[in-house]
């Protein structure tokens, strides 16, 4: 995709750097669990489950597809993060990403800029996610590799999700609009209509997540 740099949004991304560790303007998402020198992980806003995780990259991308280039896909940063967290990159988990493809787009939930999504250890396994996401979306999904930027517009949306035996990803998925995988989770946990982290910020799972993972 080769999409990075926008003015606006990486001023909006230095400014959340810039703010994280403070603790202050919302809570204990603001807490870095981990600091290495690719990126940062904190919980993250709208924790629907506590071991929430969001990976942040320490420079600007617009997606991790663009981000990808000091680890070997996605799946090798979510075992980097889970070793240095838990002791083993194998750790029960779920990935995920809502990519955008253009600043603005509604899939990027209002965040113009790169971030990993992790579920450690959730109350839900694997085979659950992907049969909510599959019959939730409509759409075909493609398991296996990585979504190849250079196979689909540049400016088009995808979603991505994985852990670590499987991948599946699907492109051009405008269509399925704001935080769609936490929609999915919602329903999943019982939770339907508090899917939204502007409206539901369970900044009490947040606090689990820091109470488990804070050095």
């Amino acid at each position: 995709m080769n999409i990075h740099g926008h003015p606006p949004q990486k001023a909006n991304y230095e400014n959340l750097i810039e703010r994280f560790g403070r603790g202050n303007s919302v809570g204990e998402c603001d807490r870095i669990l981990l600091e290495t020198e690719h990126y940062y992980v904190t919980p993250s806003l709208g924790s629907i489950v506590p071991n929430w995780l969001l990976v942040w990259p320490r420079s600007y991308f617009l997606n991790c597809l663009d981000w990808r280039g000091s680890f070997q896909g996605i799946n090798q940063l979510s075992e980097d993060v889970l070793q240095r967290l838990t002791g083993s990159g194998q750790t029960e988990h779920i990935w995920f990403e809502h990519g955008c493809g253009a600043a603005g787009s509604d899939v990027g939930c209002g965040v113009n800029f790169a971030h990993l999504h992790i579920l450690v250890k959730p109350e839900f396994d694997f085979d659950c996610f992907n049969s909510t996401v599959e019959t939730r979306s409509g759409m075909g999904w493609k398991s296996g590799a990585e979504p190849n930027p250079n196979n689909f517009e540049s400016t088009s949306d995808y979603h991505l999700f994985g852990n670590s035996t499987d991948r599946k990803h699907v492109c051009n998925s405008t269509r399925l609009g704001s935080q769609f995988f936490r929609r999915a989770i919602a329903e999943m946990t019982g939770k339907n209509d508090n899917w939204n982290y502007r409206t539901h910020p369970f900044q009490e799972n947040a606090a689990r997540t820091v109470r488990n993972f804070a050095a």
